[in-house]
């Protein structure tokens, strides 16, 4: 395992990217906003469209189409990316770009050093009747415990996204008491060809797993919730987690905070 700059990243010795932030739906949108606009440019010249402030909503269309395009393009925007003979892990998120290019922010396995992979399938119900997209995760399971070079950089990672008050999403998180486990957050249309890859390349894949945290109603068993404010500590969603404790433990926001951040320690240790 080694932990590198973007610059000593895959480059083109990887097989595949996957990706953020798609191109493919980016060009669709600004088509949609085209075609809108040409409709509606035709309703107003045969007298049928009410009001030129319509056309806001395709300008919109392809003005979000053309930004995320820009998004799309960005050499840091992907997450996985498959080699022949090891893989590479890109920890931090394209929503974090504005951060130091030079910085590390690429974790290199090779094949030898993961025992299974398998994907996690979670449902987060944040209202009763949340119909939300589930989220995926790739599931690694490693051979030994992670460095512990790796746990500073994703603790230095987080401590820079709080000080630069960033979004807090973080794709990569260690799992397990024994930290050989690492998650990472991928998009679901991927599932198929990333198994795909790394069946290929030697990997045992596990069946898909299914986890469900319900952030309205927390469990009111105490192991329980500890083990889903744990979970959500480990992938970074802190005001879930505050949101959670203050819910299941019936505590004030300011104890909910002190409670998760405590928590953070026991996941995380000192940054």
């Amino acid at each position: 395992m080694k932990i590198l700059p973007l610059f000593d990243g895959p480059g083109q010795r990887a097989a595949h990217f996957f990706r953020n932030v798609y191109l493919k739906n980016c060009n669709l949108t600004i088509a949609a906003g085209v075609v809108i606009l040409g409709i509606m440019g035709y309703a107003h010249w045969i007298g049928k469209m009410p009001s030129v402030i319509f056309y806001l909503l395709p300008l919109g269309f392809i003005a979000g189409g053309f930004k995320f395009r820009h998004d799309a393009l960005k050499p840091g925007n992907w997450i996985l990316a498959v080699g022949p003979d090891r893989l590479w892990i890109k920890y931090r998120s394209y929503l974090h770009s504005s951060l130091p290019p030079e910085d590390e922010q690429i974790i290199e396995l090779s094949y030898d050093e993961i025992t299974s992979a398998g994907m996690l399938k979670v449902s987060e119900y944040r209202t009763k009747n949340d119909n939300s997209k589930p989220k995926l995760y790739l599931v690694l399971t490693l051979a030994k415990p992670v460095d512990m070079s790796l746990k500073k950089a994703l603790c230095a990672e987080r401590e820079k996204v709080k000080n630069e008050k960033l979004s807090k999403y973080f794709p990569v998180s260690i799992r397990g008491d024994n930290n050989k486990i690492i998650e990472v957050h991928v998009n679901i249309g991927d599932r198929k060809k990333i198994e795909k890859e790394l069946h290929l390349h030697g990997v045992d894949i596990a069946e898909i797993a299914i986890e469900s945290q319900n952030l309205v109603n927390p469990p009111k068993d105490k192991q329980k919730l500890e083990q889903q404010l744990m979970r959500l500590v480990e992938r970074g969603e802190q005001w879930d987690a505050e949101d959670v404790a203050q819910r299941g433990l019936k505590i004030s926001s300011s104890e909910s905070k002190k409670y998760i951040e405590e928590l953070n320690r026991r996941v995380w240790g000192e940054i």
